[in-house]
């Protein structure tokens, strides 16, 4: 038993080494005792399975003055609908909750489980390592680990405390939905991660567009394009993991009439920009309302040039351009629930306003 490495505190590993079939292991904690309403207390806790070699079982047991016991269980393939099972391999967040008036007895004693005295981590038959971030027995009522919408989108939504999340990450919009205990004022949540988007609606680099005769596209007046720059930014503290370059196919596929991407471009003017080193996407395109991914590998403080040519007609044009009398330079135009080019992990969002204008004019 050693106290854990890991950044919150009071966090306690219990492992064990070379144990046999028939042999057991046991941490005690004993610096507690309860006589009221020992049945009503829940069994809680908050546990990493680092290791949970075949064959081994690992339980944690409530006693009595005279040891008699509730006792819950992880092991390799065990049931965990069952409610006297915590897990059935290893990972990271298993949460338990349990009242021990519904775990039955284990009959040690006189039978009648009626005090607090001690919790036992035991450790049988093989090796395995486990870690608690928490642990209670004490409380009459359950953690809260935020909120969550049951049946969500249909008429019976409704939103439900979350007692047992996990294992592993799960959502949490603010303090205040993590109940008195773990939302206290002082509480601190560790390697937090969220979704971000990053879009060239936003992004302050260049950005230019114009429309050019289609004299080649029967059908066409016009060819919409669009050049613009975006990065995703870098900050002490801030790391991002799993960005991907996303756009979405905000009008039929075949007014594409080429989508490229092109890295490491800060310094680079649009007219300068290496045509064999461009990345084209136009097989990306194949469906209208779907998200096209143009990279699956984005670095952070990289700078990202984007080109987008769209076939389109002088009523779309006219369409666009009324929105808001747009020149051809500048800044993106603000996003209007139209195409949104994404950097995921973040995302990196287009053609933005003017699509989604350019779209009302289709037949």
């Amino acid at each position: 038993m050693s106290d854990a490495d890991l950044d919150v505190e009071k966090a306690l590993t219990v492992s064990s080494s070379s144990v046999a079939g028939g042999e057991t292991v046991t941490a005690s904690f004993s610096d507690f005792s309860l006589s009221d309403a020992a049945e009503k207390r829940y069994l809680q806790f908050v546990v990493n399975v680092e290791a949970l070699t075949s064959g081994a079982t690992v339980e944690v047991a409530v006693l009595d003055d005279d040891g008699d016991e509730k006792v819950v269980s992880a092991s390799p393939g065990a049931d965990t609908s069952t409610d006297s099972v915590f897990a059935a391999a290893t990972g990271s967040g298993f949460v338990l909750q349990q009242r021990l008036a519904d775990l039955s007895t284990n009959a040690n004693g006189d039978g009648s489980f009626d005090s607090l005295d001690s919790v036992e981590v035991r450790i049988s038959e093989a090796d395995a390592t486990v870690t608690f971030t928490a642990l209670d027995v004490e409380r009459k009522s359950r953690w809260t680990f935020g909120s969550y919408l049951d049946a969500e989108d249909t008429d019976s939504e409704s939103r439900e405390k979350r007692y047992e999340p996990g294992p592993g990450n799960f959502t949490v919009t603010g303090l205040d939905t993590l109940g008195d205990v773990l939302g206290a004022e002082s509480a601190v949540i560790h390697d937090v991660t969220q979704p971000f988007r990053y879009t060239l609606a936003d992004s302050t680099l260049d950005y230019m567009y114009r429309f050019v005769e289609a004299s080649d596209y029967p059908g066409y007046d016009y060819v919409f394009e669009q050049r613009g720059k975006l990065k995703v930014p870098t900050a002490i503290d801030l790391t991002h993991s799993g960005l991907t370059f996303m756009d979405e196919v905000a009008v039929p596929p075949g007014r594409y009439k080429s989508v490229w991407t092109l890295a490491g471009v800060e310094d680079t003017e649009f007219a300068d920009m290496d045509e064999d080193s461009k990345v084209y996407h136009g097989g990306a395109y194949d469906s209208e309302g779907k998200d096209a991914e143009l990279r699956s590998s984005v670095t952070a403080d990289t700078v990202f040039a984007y080109g987008a040519d769209l076939l389109v007609t002088s009523d779309n044009m006219d369409a666009a351009t009324s929105e808001g009398g747009m020149g051809g330079g500048g800044a993106a135009p603000s996003e209007n629930g139209g195409n949104g080019m994404w950097i995921f992990g973040g995302l990196f969002a287009g053609i933005a306003a003017f699509v989604a204008a350019i779209r009302k004019g289709w037949a």
